[in-house]
């Protein structure tokens, strides 16, 4: 990829509308693997957010994300509901995102993503995980 762009920008440049449902938003003790993955001490506190994304009024992927903010930023979930892009809020909070390591890879839908995403229990979805870097 030449450049980052976020899942709001990559479904507007498709001509797609987004929209967003949040489905769960508080700090929580970093669980030994997302430690591993931030680079932080495991029960560190860090952000949980697990976001329902819509394009075109169909729910089309569940978004779960991890942040290890820097202890002058801090976001609300209002916040992240006005702006409608995680990305965009932490820019406009001066936290520029650098660069993202991501995986892709098959799975098949548990009875929690199949009831979200209104599809079958073992129904084939692309699992992304990713870890954004911001300095």
């Amino acid at each position: 990829l030449s450049r980052l762009s976020s899942f709001s920008e990559d479904m507007h440049e498709r001509g797609l509308s987004v929209t967003t449902e949040i489905l769960d938003f508080h700090t929580l003790p970093a669980p030994e693997h997302i430690a591993d993955m931030l680079q932080v001490e495991p029960e560190q506190e860090i952000v949980y957010i697990n976001r329902l994304r819509y394009s075109e009024k169909s729910p089309i992927a569940i978004n779960i994300s991890y942040l290890n903010l820097p202890d002058s930023v801090t976001i609300a979930e209002n916040e992240l509901e006005r702006k409608g892009s995680l990305w965009a809020l932490l820019e406009d909070k001066g936290v520029p995102l650098i660069t993202v390591d991501k995986t892709i890879k098959s799975v098949l839908a548990n009875e929690d993503n199949a009831k979200l995403l209104k599809i079958s229990i073992g129904a084939p979805l692309l699992l992304v995980e990713g870890v954004l870097y911001t300095t």
